[in-house]
């Protein structure tokens, strides 16, 4: 069985894919090289942190990761680039939270939290919008050992 932080980002990757057109084929994890223009919209997805701590004395771990979704773009609307990504960010969280493989690795999201960042147009660097969402799953000492 793989890592269940993997498990969640191809879930989240997978999800986002699906429920979110505009970025279908440009879903991925953390890239070494900037996107061009014609690589976005696009979002990113990575599992930078988990944390877990026995719950009680039979083997049950608590454990908490958290899945970062950034979405990147230069404005193709015409209108405002933060706009554009909040209507990104509004189909990609709604992806996540209904997704039936995430739900049956994760117990709950305990948060959610976003982080807007200015691009440059006449540069060609996208403006991103970060999601961070904190999942909650209980799991035994025997599903980490299997991993």
């Amino acid at each position: 069985m793989a890592l269940l932080r993997k498990q969640l980002r191809d879930a989240a990757k997978a999800a986002i894919a699906a429920g979110v057109p505009e970025l279908s084929n440009r879903v991925s994890g953390v890239r070494a090289y900037p996107r061009n223009r014609d690589q976005v919209p696009a979002a990113q997805v990575s599992t930078p942190s988990e944390d877990s701590e026995r719950t009680s004395s039979d083997g049950v771990l608590s454990v908490e990761i958290t899945l970062d979704v950034v979405l990147f773009t230069l404005g193709a609307s015409g209108g405002e680039v933060e706009d554009d990504l909040d209507a990104l960010a509004e189909k990609a969280h709604a992806a996540l939270v209904d997704d039936a493989t995430i739900l049956s690795l994760t117990d709950e999201f305990l948060s959610v939290t976003s982080s807007f960042e200015f691009g440059d147009g006449a540069s060609e660097v996208p403006a991103s919008l970060t999601l961070s969402f904190v999942a909650m799953a209980l799991i035994t000492e025997a599903d980490v050992a299997d991993a």
